[in-house]
């Protein structure tokens, strides 16, 4: 630190968690997590089984009928037998994620 008492201040985690920022203010420091990347086909998958629920009638006014992602996850589990995908935090996830992005109202 210089000698004015605004050097930089490193994160040092503790075993708690919490770890001391930029600027002094204690923060939640965030483990490692690594995040998964979708293939091309696993999401090509999830749009097919989407509509084929829509058409099968699970779509209601106000979204999807419970057990809608354990559907998905059925089908994508035929099509691609050694999937690491789950129901949650996968395909949720996905779903929450593109609703955001184009500002869909419906789960």
């Amino acid at each position: 630190m210089s000698g004015n008492g605004k050097g930089k201040r490193i994160c040092e985690g503790n075993s708690s968690g919490i770890g001391v920022a930029k600027g002094g203010n204690l923060e939640k420091v965030k483990g490692d997590r690594t995040l998964r990347t979708w293939t091309k086909r696993e999401e090509e998958i999830l749009v097919i089984a989407l509509h084929d629920l829509v058409a099968g009638g699970w779509k209601a006014d106000n979204g999807f009928r419970p057990g809608y992602a354990t559907r998905v996850y059925q089908v994508t589990k035929c099509e691609i037998p050694d999937t690491q995908l789950k129901v949650s935090p996968h395909i949720n996830s996905k779903i929450t994620t593109w609703r955001i992005r184009n500002s869909v109202q419906h789960p």
